[in-house]
Order: C-alpha cells, then sequence, then structure tokens
C-alpha cells in the first residue's frame, strides 16, 4: 500500500511540472497562429498594391478591426475587413509617423492608418508586437522585403 501512494505522489507531481508548460505551449502557438496569419494578410496586401498598380491602406475602426482601403474614382473606399484583433493579445504597432503623415496627405487620405502599401511594391516599415498571456512575438516590415516574424 505504501508504494501505490508513492507512485501516485510521484505521478501526482509529475502531472504539477508538466501541465503549465503544455499550456504555455498552446498560448504561444495561438499566438503565432495570429501573427502568421497577420502576416499573411499583410504581405497578401502589399503583393495585391504591386499587381494592382494602386496604392492600399490598411485602418482601425473602433471596434479594433483592420480595415483595408482602395481609392477609386469616388475617393477612399473601404474594401474589406482584414483582421479583427483577439481580445487577450495587445497590439502595439511602431511606425514613422511624420513619414506616415507625409504619404496619406499626398494620397488624400483623411482617416488615421495604420499602414500604407504603395503602388511601386514599397511600405512604410513597421514593427507590429503582439502580446498574449506573456509570449510575445514580433512582426516586422522593413519596407521592401518580405514581412517577418521575430
Amino acid at each position: 500500500m505504501l508504494e501505490l501512494m508513492i507512485v501516485l505522489a510521484i505521478f501526482a507531481l509529475l502531472i504539477a511540472v508538466v501541465t503549465p508548460k503544455i499550456t504555455v505551449n498552446a498560448f504561444s502557438k495561438s499566438l503565432y497562429k495570429q501573427a502568421n496569419t497577420l502576416r499573411s494578410q499583410l504581405q497578401e496586401i502589399a503583393d495585391q498594391s504591386i499587381f494592382t498598380g494602386e496604392p492600399l491602406i490598411v485602418s482601425k475602426d473602433q471596434e479594433g478591426q483592420w480595415l483595408l482601403w482602395a481609392k477609386q474614382e469616388k475617393g477612399w473606399v473601404q474594401i474589406d475587413t482584414l483582421y479583427a484583433q483577439q481580445p487577450e493579445t495587445i497590439t502595439d504597432i511602431k511606425t514613422n509617423a511624420l513619414e506616415q503623415q507625409k504619404v496619406l496627405k499626398s494620397l488624400a487620405f483623411t482617416r488615421s492608418a495604420l499602414f500604407v502599401f504603395l503602388s511601386n511594391g514599397r511600405y512604410l516599415g513597421f514593427d507590429i508586437t503582439m502580446t498574449s498571456n506573456e509570449e510575445t512575438l514580433t512582426l516586422q516590415g522593413d519596407g521592401i522585403n518580405d514581412l517577418q516574424i521575430q
């Protein structure tokens, strides 16, 4: 009987040690999946801007949804909803605000914007830091190359 209690105690100890690692790994995979989905969507927008020869702009509404805008004959029109931020994810976006304001003014875009993709294949560089449950990933765009998750 004593041996059985010792085995159960060891088993309980192993479960207590392993369970948190499994949970953290699941959160990490979820955050990576969100970052990769966002990376794919933004890369697709960059490619679309090149193929159409038109600039595209991403903005954010009050509910946290990221919106895609294209310039048409009657002005800038929302053409798609890209990304809805998960409630448990905190997103911090860093861009060159002065350069972005100049570009938005030259494109006659009057709303605030997160990202600008130009028709020549370039975009204004950015860093998106995504944090969820103490896990952090950075999605980085340098303005020319493919977007990277770090």
